[in-house]
């Protein structure tokens, strides 16, 4: 039976939960986010194949990483207490830990990709920011998570881990000083 299962379709042998990591640092103006992303999240989401020694080639790696701006912008949400979503942009990637020769199955969970993104706040701040993470949409049946941490101005606020579809909300008082 080993021997069956070494030999079988490397989607059999991936992880079964999307683990991902959330680092946001609220500003007065805007928030910065920190997403980190498991390459094996791109073999999940985006369907890859591995090769006959089990590695991943980088361009397919590479391609599913272009094709996860647009899952984590569609996915990854914040709205303010009224549930107006925030409008945001990703301002840079990170896409480095994908070696030119490809990345091993063992590898996946070990390396990630990630993406900083900017949230504008509106012009008058809400009191609370609510944190959603749908990764794989509505009808996803691959279970996710996000550790989300919470930053004001670089300091610590509060962490959270945030299962699919259920959202963590977070009071801001605006009024209270933070150096940074």
């Amino acid at each position: 039976m080993i021997l069956l299962l070494h030999g079988m379709a490397s989607p059999v042998l991936a992880h079964p939960v999307s683990l991902s990591s959330a680092m946001v640092d609220v500003h007065e103006s805007h928030l910065q986010v920190e997403l980190q992303i498991m390459l094996e999240d791109l073999v999940l989401y985006h369907g890859l194949k591995a090769d006959g020694q089990q590695v991943y080639s980088s361009e397919d790696l590479l391609s599913a990483s272009q094709k996860h701006r647009q899952f984590v912008t569609d996915y990854f949400t914040i709205r303010d207490a009224e549930g107006t979503r925030l409008g945001s942009k990703i301002e840079t990637e990170a896409f480095e830990q994908i070696d030119a020769v490809g990345v091993p199955q063992s590898d996946l969970m070990q390396r990630s990709i990630g993406f900083e993104l900017r949230f504008e706040l509106p012009k008058d701040k809400p009191e609370y920011l609510t944190f959603f993470q749908e990764f794989g949409g509505p009808k996803s049946a691959l279970p996710a998570i996000m550790d989300l941490y919470v930053l004001r101005n670089g300091q610590f606020e509060e962490s959270a881990q945030i299962a699919f579809g259920k959202p963590h909300t977070v009071r801001f008082d605006w009024q209270r000083q933070t150096t940074g």
